[in-house]
């Protein structure tokens, strides 16, 4: 995986613009994404699998690109002996095995900084009280709660876009309707997870969780938001 980030001047229209043209002159499909974050521009290239996401901030735009490039494994051609064949059929698959690192010895990595990024904000706006958890699995863990009277749907929808806009992988998303005493159904609870490592995969990385709950019915929404850090513990390796 290769990425690179930078900022601009330009309005986010201006920057997708941009990669509209650039595709089109690649002969590349051209679909991207948008929420009320940022906008996301998949394409599969002959070099690999290309992500950009424009995200738009007060001075311009904010842009990320990542490309996962493709493994093209060499297959040896047969010399016309059984044995030699298989030898270099094993030879080409241990070069293969050490070019995607597979089996490679991992050493133990610390857990990301425990940090509040700014970007995680009340949906209504600025960021909560936050202070520090205890979460036995994790290696250091921060908190925050806050009520809300927007509907639980559109603060599920409305995290769900801030974890995906921010690089974050949506493990877990639900929202639960419960039931009164009158049988009047309304959303009772809800929860939005989501993780990034941000060294890549196996690696150290950090947890987002966002539990949506209310205890009675019209009652205004309680947000948790819980921020875990997760340390790597390596790996011996498999293959030698």
């Amino acid at each position: 995986m290769s990425a690179a980030s930078f900022t601009t001047a330009d309005a986010p229209e201006t920057v997708v613009d941009y990669y509209a043209q650039a595709f089109a002159s690649q002969g590349l499909m051209f679909a991207p994404k948008s929420n009320r974050f940022n906008t996301t521009i998949r394409a599969d290239a002959d070099c690999g699998e290309l992500s950009i996401s424009v995200m738009k901030k007060d001075d311009g735009s904010s842009v990320e690109l990542n490309c996962r490039v493709k493994f093209q494994p060499h297959v040896p051609k047969s010399t016309g002996n059984h044995d030699q064949d298989v030898t270099n059929a094993m030879e080409a698959h241990r070069q293969a095995v050490a070019t995607l690192g597979i089996g490679r010895e991992r050493p133990p990595v610390p857990a990301p900084p425990l940090e509040w990024p700014a970007w995680l904000t009340r949906a209504e706006g600025g960021l909560p009280a936050i202070y520090k958890g205890s979460d036995p699995p994790a290696d250091g863990m921060l908190k925050a709660e806050y009520t809300s009277g927007q509907p639980m749907s559109q603060l599920f929808a409305f995290y769900k876009d801030l974890l995906s806009s921010n690089g974050y992988q949506i493990n877990r998303g639900y929202v639960r309707t419960g039931q009164t005493i009158s049988g009047i159904q309304q959303n009772a609870d809800g929860i939005v997870e989501g993780n990034i490592y941000p060294d890549g995969f196996p690696g150290p990385y950090i947890e987002i969780r966002v539990n949506l709950s209310r205890s009675r019915l019209n009652d205004p929404i309680r947000v948790t938001i819980g921020f875990r850090t997760y340390a790597y513990a390596g790996r011996k390796a498999l293959v030698r």
